[in-house]
């Protein structure tokens, strides 16, 4: 990372920095109270804008265009934006101005500027704002050296396809991505999810052979295979990156074979360029990528990147672990002011009003964390203090037990956000793992497993496994030019598969099995020498059903990942002539 030119310059101002981000705060707080007070939003944007300038000064470019991102949520905010968007701009402006005041005090410590730091807070407050997202490369502030390779050592079988054929057959691979695609996108799944992209771009890689477009395949392999074992994280900046890649996979669907010839987008390249040189991933995929590039390394893996991001980045930082600290500390002694009240021992007008202060700024700070029931809850008593210091009448116990009980309501809230980021070390972008796991009784709906016995697990898993045995030995025929030998049993594998999936009420997917069974059976068991399948026909048959393996493979960790890989297993089918049998 290069240091930056404005060091000295950031050290002259750094104080000055600091009080106008804690004005800006207090401005926020001030609003969050009275949302009427609009004149707190004026002078808290003109501060913003002041930063802007300092920012560019200084040559702090993330910083420069967070502060302009929240100078214009300001300016939306006060143009009157819905109830349900003005709190999730509020939340965003709250976040972000702690990620900035953080990321000044890292910079200033480690004396360097890394201001893709800054990307996750700024995409936050982009998407809050209907802005197009930023790129972490183009915050990176690295040099890597982006050309297109005469050779790409990927394709190793390239299948043989009619070139008008190539748009139709592209289209089902493309589906496979999208499936997987979308499931990454929702955090569902994600390592079942990776596989299906993997094998989606594997096939292009056979289907389109040795073009210029087979660099896309190839690096984006090793952006997957990065991702699949967790050298590079997943963001949503990334899950960018990969949509970018499936649009250049409905090019080639709706350009057909003259879109082959076609070099890989430069800027999409550097993107995967950059996400491949943060990884530390051994893979063959990684490492080819890296050498034939001359990737070196940029200083900071993405491990370490993400370390970083964690102690400024919201609730997965320590900055998040101080500011709730301090709140249970003064609520303890809240707790102590309200107990001597609920007893019945006097409680002078003083000690109200300094209770009424600190729980407004408790429910200001738990607003910008985004804890808005309960800072909404706590404001509400807020108010009926308030009303307290103005009434002359005697104060009962039960005045005080109301505002107990939302005070032990808001340290509950604060703790379970303290216990939820201390038992994991995981960023928020890491999938939540589901209560239960549903299998589909039927395509509209689905019983619990932790609700069946325990052998319904055990189908699974062997349905899993004879899937994979099958698989197995049709890659042995294929690797044997055609010898039937290897595929007399795989029938037989299948009809059991059949009556596991069966017995699990997944009729849709034994369905799907018992095509590719009596496929087998016709096109190769049986069928004359020159009628066998072709490779790309044995591809086809292998796509159903490893689908079908991956919607298994869901339910088996409790993650199921929908019907549309079943669409996808389905289309292959189809492909290849045989109709999947419809379930009544």
């Amino acid at each position: 990372m290069m240091k930056m030119d404005g060091m000295a310059s950031l050290t002259l101002v750094k104080q000055e920095v600091d009080a106008t981000l804690k004005q800006i705060e207090s401005h926020l707080r001030v609003f969050l109270e009275n949302q009427e007070d609009t004149e707190r939003l004026i002078q808290g944007q003109a501060l913003l804008h002041q930063l802007r300038g300092v920012f560019t000064l200084i040559n702090l470019a993330g910083a420069e265009v967070l502060v302009s991102d929240m100078e214009m949520a300001i300016t939306q905010l006060m143009e009157g934006v819905q109830t349900a968007n003005r709190e999730a701009r509020l939340l965003s402006l709250g976040h972000g101005l702690l990620v900035l005041s953080h990321y000044i005090e890292f910079v200033y410590c480690k004396q360097r500027s890394v201001p893709v730091l800054l990307v996750p807070a700024i995409n936050e407050l982009r998407c809050q704002l209907g802005l197009s997202l930023v790129s972490e490369f183009d915050f990176s502030e690295v040099d890597i050296p982006v050309r297109q390779l005469e050779d790409t050592p990927l394709v190793d079988a390239v299948e043989v396809v009619d070139l008008n054929e190539i748009p139709r057959r592209a289209r089902r691979l493309r589906q496979l991505f999208q499936v997987g695609l979308l499931g990454v996108v929702r955090n569902e799944s994600v390592d079942t999810n990776i596989k299906m992209m993997t094998r989606s771009v594997e096939r292009f890689a056979r289907l389109t052979g040795d073009v210029p477009l087979a660099q896309l395949w190839w690096v984006s392999l090793a952006v997957l295979e990065s991702f699949s074992i967790g050298a590079v994280q997943l963001t949503t900046a990334r899950k960018i990156v990969l949509s970018r890649i499936d649009r250049e996979m409905k090019r080639l669907v709706s350009e057909g074979a003259s879109y082959l010839n076609e070099l890989m987008p430069l800027d999409l390249l550097r993107e995967c360029l950059y996400l491949v040189t943060l990884s530390n991933s051994d893979g063959q995929y990684t490492q080819d990528v890296k050498h034939s590039f001359g990737l070196s390394g940029i200083g900071m893996t993405d491990a370490e990147l993400q370390e970083q991001r964690k102690l400024m980045n919201g609730p997965g930082g320590t900055i998040i672990g101080t500011v709730v600290g301090n709140m249970l500390e003064e609520i303890t002694s809240i707790k102590d002011t309200l107990d001597s009240g609920a007893r019945g021992i006097f409680v002078d007008q003083a000690s109200i009003q300094e209770l009424a202060d600190t729980l407004s700024r408790i429910s200001s700070t738990m607003a910008m964390l985004g804890m808005l029931e309960a800072s909404t809850h706590l404001r509400e008593q807020v108010q009926e203090i308030r009303i307290w210091i103005t009434d002359a009448q005697p104060l009962s116990d039960e005045a005080f037990r109301k505002v107990a009980d939302a005070v032990l309501y808001t340290e509950q809230s604060l703790s379970i956000l303290v216990n939820k980021y201390n038992r994991s070390n995981v960023s928020q972008t890491v999938e939540p793992e589901a209560d239960t796991l549903r299998l589909p009784a039927s395509e509209s709906g689905g019983v619990a497993l932790n609700l069946l016995d325990e052998a319904y697990a055990v189908v699974v898993t062997q349905a899993r496994i004879a899937l994979s045995q099958a698989t197995k030995k049709i890659t042995l025929y294929l690797d044997s030019k055609m010898d039937k030998i290897h595929v007399q049993t795989v029938p037989d594998v299948l009809h059991d598969v059949v009556g596991a999936l069966n017995f699990l009420c997944l009729s849709r997917a034994a369905n799907i099995v018992a095509a590719c069974k009596a496929f087998i059976q016709q096109r190769i068991v049986y069928g004359a020498a020159g009628e066998l399948p072709s490779n790309f026909d044995l591809e086809t048959l292998a796509d159903a059903l490893t689908s079908v393996d991956y919607y298994l493979e869901g339910l088996e960790v409790q993650k199921p990942i929908g019907l549309g890989i079943l669409e996808v297993a389905e289309e292959s089918i189809a492909e290849l002539g045989f109709a999947v049998s419809q379930v009544a």
